[in-house]
């Protein structure tokens, strides 16, 4: 289940008599189906793997220059640039002048973002870039932050570039809509916004910054895809040794 799951889910999931287990992607998602009534040890968590290899971030904090990162553009659907939160972010540059923002692309439609960008004057200090795989890897170790602090539930609940960013040892800044914004939260892992509120001055202190990449480096841990498969492999052998002891 790779997404924030609900009772409709647990029901459904009820109706199995001989159900071995359920994979959910965080231990929230696993306390939502402990609470709906799904029974703790059915429910094995696999953590979402990064893409991206881990590392400890080198990259120097320049107080003055502050580098956001969003890799999650996506034109498809809805109102992107206010629901994935690229307005707030953009408004969020305007009450911080130390904050530079670059913004990854997967596709063309970029007419209306460049026109707030103008609207802005924010030229100088927003950034859109088309990269290949190769440059990708470099553009997550240039920046301070990775960020997604999106303005409205969408389906996935833990956005695989914020796991890739902290997987290479960088915060991140979202919004509570994510269900990952706990254990941002809980791991002090950055900042975490509410959703249709206005942007503020976040003053990063060096120190704090320091410990927040520190714990984000060790947090990605569990987020790897040795991790990951380890998981699912041992919980589908124990899986098949039950089912081939039952009595039917």
């Amino acid at each position: 289940m790779y997404r924030e799951p609900y009772k409709k889910y647990a029901e459904h999931l009820k109706k199995y008599n001989k159900l071995c287990g359920v994979f959910v992607e965080d231990d929230y998602h696993k306390q939502k189906l402990i609470d709906y009534g799904i029974p703790e040890h059915l429910i094995n968590i696999s953590y979402t793997p990064a893409k991206l290899p881990r590392k400890k971030n080198d990259k120097p904090l320049d107080i003055s220059h502050i580098n956001l990162l969003f890799a999650s553009w996506n034109t498809a659907e809805g109102d992107p640039l206010y629901e994935r939160g690229l307005i707030y972010l953009l408004d969020l540059l305007l009450i911080n002048q130390n904050f530079y923002l670059t913004v990854l692309l997967r596709d063309s439609n970029t007419k209306q973002f460049i026109y707030e960008i103008k609207t802005r004057n924010l030229e100088d200090r927003a950034t859109l870039l088309d990269v290949s795989e190769e440059e990708l890897l470099h553009e997550f170790d240039k920046c301070d932050f990775v960020v997604y602090p999106i303005q409205k539930k969408i389906t996935k609940d833990i956005p695989n570039s914020l796991i890739d960013g902290i997987a290479r040892g960088k915060p991140v800044i979202l919004s509570t809509i994510f269900g990952f914004a706990r254990t941002v939260n809980n791991e002090n892992l950055g900042y975490v916004i509410e959703p249709n509120t206005k942007p503020f001055v976040i003053n990063v202190d060096e120190n704090e910054y320091k410990k927040m990449s520190e714990n984000a480096y060790i947090v990605s841990e569990r987020y790897t895809k040795e991790m990951y498969v380890d998981s699912i492999v041992k919980n589908y052998v124990v899986w098949s040794s039950e089912d081939e002891s039952s009595d039917y």
